[in-house]
């Protein structure tokens, strides 16, 4: 080693022994007066690193006792904490608390009992602000049995509303996807899963976006299906004889109809259906996806009772189906049919 190098060595670890004595030096006189402080932080379980460290100097300025602006800050809001922590707001997506207010809307620069200083634990914190999310009847598990940061980022992200996944992946993280399905509900394929629940709460059973009826038979009416019509059109099972409506039809017949409300003439054999007995959706199709064209189930399980099967054939202008409710019925848009009547 040169004498030269040398000379630089020993300047630079001068240079760090000042530094070091400085700071310790520094915590040192703030808590000959500030002694209250320094009780209370130490005794707190999540001490902010500097506090635990006794370098008050990583955020504050040196003052003078009667000086004006006590402990002034060496920068302002977000950018004080941006000093050290420049990760947390670098993604598209900013949380609008560090993005238009301050880190200590959340945080305690100095010391608290909860996790990384929150000022207050888990979902408490996020409801200071956010305190409508979950004051429905059925509330999201990742809310009543887990945190929000299971589905937001508390920071930054590139996805909207600081999502950790975009879409329906961030339900995929905890939900079996269900686009694996060969046939799969549009609302999943073109629209989200929001479409149909909301990810906080709801009035509705599985935060359902609206009304959807449990009752297998169920008289018809518009507000037992007010899910499904946020999206379908009425006229899908309004219409007793249609043509552009649904593809679902013998003829001119509307089988949609026929399911859901009876039919107002008698069939062939004299039986005319009641509308006391309708059918509801979810006897026939699934709700996400299934391996039958038009989420058409295999099998109607009802909790741990299997209750029919059903299965599909898809023909050239219509189908024919085989279903525990009925014997094997054809449909055909090209040609009238009495063979066709209410399950």
């Amino acid at each position: 080693m040169t004498e030269k190098t040398h000379n630089h060595l020993s300047i630079l670890a001068l240079i760090l022994f000042i530094f070091l004595f400085h700071s310790a030096a520094f915590a040192k006189t703030c808590y000959e007066c500030h002694k209250n402080q320094k009780s209370e932080y130490t005794g707190k379980s999540n001490i902010h690193t500097p506090v635990k460290d006794e370098s008050c100097d990583d955020c504050h300025y040196e003052h003078v006792e009667g000086e004006p602006k006590k402990l002034e800050l060496i920068a302002e809001d977000t950018e004080l904490c941006a000093e050290c922590h420049d990760d947390i707001a670098d993604k598209k997506h900013v949380h609008s608390a560090i993005a238009d207010g301050s880190c200590m809307d959340c945080h305690d620069p100095h010391a608290t009992n909860n996790s990384k200083q929150l000022i207050a634990e888990g979902n408490d914190l996020c409801a200071e602000c956010h305190d409508d999310i979950a004051d429905k009847k059925h509330v999201h598990s990742a809310i009543a049995d887990g945190a929000c940061i299971d589905c937001h980022s508390p920071h930054s992200t590139d996805n909207p509303k600081q999502l950790n996944a975009e879409g329906n992946d961030v339900c995929y993280e905890c939900h079996d996807s269900k686009e694996e399905q060969k046939h799969v509900h549009p609302a999943l394929t073109d629209g989200t899963c929001t479409d149909c629940h909301s990810p906080h709460s709801a009035n509705h059973r599985n935060q359902l976006a609206g009304y959807y009826t449990t009752k297998r038979y169920v008289k018809f009416s518009t507000e037992e299906y007010e899910l499904c019509f946020t999206c379908h059109d009425e006229t899908l099972v309004t219409t007793e004889y249609a043509s552009s409506e649904t593809n679902f039809r013998n003829d001119t017949l509307n089988l949609h109809y026929v399911h859901v409300r009876g039919r107002s003439t008698s069939d062939k054999y004299g039986i005319k259906s009641s509308n006391k007995k309708g059918r509801a959706c979810f006897g026939c199709h699934l709700s996400h996806g299934s391996n039958q064209p038009f989420m058409l189930l295999s099998k109607l399980e009802l909790g741990k009772i299997s209750v029919y099967s059903l299965r599909y054939t898809k023909k050239d202008n219509g189908g024919s189906c085989v279903v525990g409710c009925h014997i094997e019925r054809a449909y055909d848009r090209g040609k009238k049919s009495d063979e066709i009547s209410a399950p």
